[in-house]
């Protein structure tokens, strides 16, 4: 993975732990549950995660206070 610039372990303590990750994920005699949860740990430290978007909208306090009036006017409550 360090060839490919996907992933440079920090130390070798790192670098024997992912190789581990790497062989429990590969072995054809390990169980599902035990080969996902060390695919899933070779991703979290390999893949980046997506990028969530959240979109606010902001008011000036004019527009705000504005609202606050026109809501008055109408009869409505906060």
């Amino acid at each position: 993975m360090a060839e490919k610039d996907i992933w440079v372990a920090d130390n070798e303590t790192s670098n024997k732990a992912m190789k581990a990750a790497i062989e429990v994920m590969e072995a054809t005699n390990g169980t599902t549950d035990n080969r996902l949860k060390a695919a899933k740990l070779i991703l979290d430290f390999t893949q980046t995660k997506p990028v969530v978007k959240n979109e606010t909208t902001l008011k000036t306090a004019e527009e705000f206070l504005s609202s606050l009036i026109e809501d008055e006017k109408n009869g409505d409550k906060a």
